[in-house]
């Protein structure tokens, strides 16, 4: 939804610029019939605002740089690209991309905000940009390829430039022998950071083995690991779990939607709760008339919390009124791989492992 939004915000203001067709007057319905799903699924705020109109504002500096130099400049949104050239069977979207004599920048959106992505030799990135020239270099002569990620949730904007000649030989040397291998089912599986994108993650073999060098370490006495080996186990330990959940998710979906049955699980009955069953209006009414009480006694109101009230106002309204207001108040410390962007903290006291002495 996130990306419907970036696409109808820019479109509009390329078209105020003159840069591509787009009825003006559509724009009002266009953008209220995007927000209304996002509002529909809770989704839609002033983050989402603002980060779409962080990328729009990318995009448009990006078509008016090469404009100011080139009196003929492409752009394409949402571009549908044919891949089939360097991957078989491969099809491609490219969010944004504007070209001209000499230069072409690929532009990529992205809302998460759980992995910081990086632009320098991306490879999907560097597809895209290989699509995108297919299209573009009939039209203009190219020589340099920037490849930007805008990532405004956790203010990464990161671009990459290389030229033509590099990519298309990376393209040559590794896409093309790679992808071959891997669509016709050769290679050798390897896991790693991007397995957590895996459909099949719950089943791979390379994945349990490499996830099993972790678990041989519960057959050592904690207090026998050296500190580097109980800092392994703490980078190593999210990939770990996610591993773990994976696998569950995966036979409870089977045994619960397909009646699998396993050697060793069984399917119970969970925790019952209790709860009205007719409407809350109905129940408190009933209440109050067979125990003889009033609203006070029934209902309750307590204060919305900072984030919610943030979202009814607006993020720079409410920043702007509330300074005096709020104090900001760390949750404690974390303990993170030293790759975390985040900068170091030092604690004003070390307990050492005491409580294990």
């Amino acid at each position: 939804m996130a990306h419907e939004l970036c696409e109808v915000m820019l479109r509009y203001e390329l078209a105020k610029l003159g840069a591509i067709d787009y009825n003006l007057d559509n724009y009002e319905d266009d953008y209220e019939a995007i927000a209304a799903k996002a509002i529909d699924k809770g989704y839609y705020g002033e983050e989402m605002v603002e980060s779409a109109r962080e990328y729009v504002d990318t995009c448009v500096s990006l078509y008016e740089e090469l404009k100011a130099s080139n009196s003929y400049v492409d752009v394409f949104i949402e571009m549908k690209t044919d891949l089939r050239e360097y991957i078989p069977e491969a099809f491609g979207s490219i969010d944004f991309c504007t070209a001209s004599d000499g230069h072409l920048y690929v532009v990529d959106f992205k809302y998460g905000k759980g992995i910081s992505v990086a632009a320098e030799m991306n490879s999907q990135m560097m597809i895209y940009a290989l699509g995108a020239l297919q299209r573009c270099g009939l039209e203009y002569d190219i020589d340099e390829v920037s490849l930007i990620i805008v990532q405004p949730r956790i203010k990464n904007l990161d671009r990459y430039d290389m030229t033509v000649a590099d990519l298309l030989n990376w393209a040559d040397t590794v896409l093309i022998p790679k992808a071959k291998m891997a669509f016709d089912g050769d290679g050798e599986l390897q896991a790693g950071g991007w397995c957590q994108f895996c459909l099949v993650k719950s089943r791979c073999k390379a994945l349990y083995e490499e996830q099993l060098k972790l678990a041989a370490y519960d057959f050592k006495e904690a207090m026998l690991l050296t500190d580097d080996e109980l800092a392994e186990i703490v980078i190593r330990s999210k990939d770990f779990i996610e591993w773990i959940n994976a696998i569950q998710d995966y036979v409870y979906k089977k045994a619960t939607e397909e009646g699998v049955k396993y050697n060793g699980l069984k399917l119970v009955e969970g925790r019952q709760t209790r709860r009205w069953n007719v409407d809350e209006e109905t129940a408190m009414t009933e209440i109050k008339s067979r125990f003889s009480l009033d609203d006070n006694d029934v209902y309750e109101m307590k204060a919305k919390s900072l984030t919610a009230i943030e979202k009814l106002v607006g993020k720079k309204n409410f920043e702007a009124k509330t300074g005096d207001l709020i104090v900001k108040k760390s949750s404690g410390l974390s303990l993170v791989p030293a790759s975390d962007p985040r900068p170091e903290a030092n604690p004003s006291a070390v307990d050492d492992f005491n409580d294990l002495n």
